[in-house]
């Protein structure tokens, strides 16, 4: 079993990983966990991507999970 961070920048992302990503990948033994960007910070996240917002949010991600990505 794989755990796997996929951060998102919205809701359509969220959305895919939770509907068509994780139907496809759970066959293999790996289990997508969608993080929108940003969802840390009171807002409710998304949108204003830049590589240190995405950086930052995904290091502290790194030690919940076997993988991160985007």
């Amino acid at each position: 079993m794989t755990r796997l961070s996929v951060t998102v920048e919205g809701l359509t992302e969220r959305e895919f990983v939770n509907g068509v990503l994780s139907k496809y990948l759970q066959d293999w033994g790996v289990y997508p966990t969608p993080i929108l960007i940003g969802r840390g910070r009171g807002k409710s996240g998304g949108g204003n991507v830049s590589v240190p917002r995405l950086a930052g949010d995904m290091a502290k991600l790194y030690y919940s999970f076997d993988a991160v990505t985007s």
